[in-house]
């Protein structure tokens, strides 16, 4: 995340979360790049697959079903990861000549650029990692 006097730069991928205080409530900043399709534990907050993820992935050669993203004989919960190299690409592909832009689960981050206001207050990053 980069911070200015006016704008607020972040960019992630997986699950790392960013989420801004203002006011009396809060912004989520970004969304999770997860495969699931419904909480992990009765009652837990969702976490839905993104269409768009959803399409990435089948653009690289890869396919979502049951919550992960299958990449051969791999699978992960994530649509975008750093690591877990032999997801990277789909099958007959090598993951040195594929950019990552192509990649199945890719560590290309999401960007955005949000405008700050005078009622900001913190923002909170978050990972599990």
């Amino acid at each position: 995340m980069v911070v200015t006097g006016h704008r607020l730069v972040i960019a992630h991928a997986g699950e790392c979360r960013a989420v801004l205080v203002k006011g009396d409530g809060f912004v989520e900043l970004t969304s999770d790049h997860s495969a699931e399709v419904a909480p992990a534990q009765p009652g837990a907050r969702s976490a839905p697959l993104r269409p768009d993820e959803a399409a990435r992935v089948a653009r690289a050669g890869g396919k979502v079903c049951d919550g992960t993203v299958h990449v051969g004989n791999g699978n992960l919960p994530m649509t975008r990861a750093f690591g877990n190299l032999p997801l990277k690409v789909a099958q007959g592909r090598d993951w040195h000549r594929t950019r990552c832009d192509e990649q199945v689960v890719t560590a290309l981050p999401e960007v955005s650029v949000v405008p700050r206001s005078p009622d900001d207050v913190p923002v909170v990053p978050a990972s599990d990692g």
